[in-house]
């Protein structure tokens, strides 16, 4: 977009996470919503814990943080007190969260991300586990989002509020969209590979043609 006369090609990152296709929704009273990945302030973590204050969402989500915490951080903007009230199941090794999202029986996934991001992992992490995820509409996050039609984006914090609420209210949004979700595959590592290997080749054989 900055640069269209570059000669640029975008390839993602590969993951080897299983695809879960068997994760479905129903409708419920407590909708369990996950920040998942490092809890820093420039991946959004004191939105999430506003939002998990916020009165006009009371009673109708469970809050849970599935990744490490700078504690200091948030006793320091003065958040303690809040981040106390939510389960923090602290750091993942990448192999076990499948599992740990299915115990935690994760329906939504918010990565609320105020800095642009190249790629974001926990968007790959989450669309193979099958769980829509909630971002913020800035770099590759909201791109991406929007190109696997993985969830729902939003501009600022009041944004997201009235998302929460609007798919609380509407909850076959979240069947509707888990169904969109489940034909969604990041490609695999190895894949990723190849497609650098290929790439590689092309340019080699380009520029040995120029001699």
């Amino acid at each position: 977009k900055i640069f269209p006369d570059l000669p640029l090609i975008l390839i993602e990152h590969g993951t080897d996470l299983p695809k879960n296709n068997e994760k479905t929704f129903q409708a419920k009273k407590h909708i369990t919503i996950v920040f998942l990945g490092a809890g820093a302030l420039n991946k959004g973590i004191l939105d999430f814990i506003k939002l998990s204050q916020d009165k006009r969402l009371k009673g109708k989500f469970i809050w849970k943080i599935i990744g490490g915490i700078n504690y200091k951080l948030i006793d320091e903007s003065g958040f303690s007190r809040a981040l106390e009230g939510l389960k923090q199941i602290g750091s993942y090794k990448l192999n076990k969260l499948p599992d740990i999202l299915k115990k935690e029986g994760a329906d939504l996934v918010i990565i609320p991300s105020n800095t642009p991001e190249t790629y974001s992992y926990t968007l790959s992490e989450s669309i193979q586990a099958n769980i829509p995820v909630i971002g913020r509409d800035i770099g590759a996050l909201g791109e991406r989002i929007k190109k696997y039609k993985a969830g729902w984006t939003f501009k600022n914090y009041e944004n997201a509020v009235k998302l929460l609420k609007n798919l609380y209210q509407n909850q076959t949004l979240i069947a509707d969209k888990l169904k969109q979700l489940g034909n969604v595959e990041i490609y695999k590592s190895s894949e990723m590979s190849k497609l650098y290997k290929d790439l590689y080749i092309k340019q080699m054989l380009k520029k040995k043609n120029k001699i």
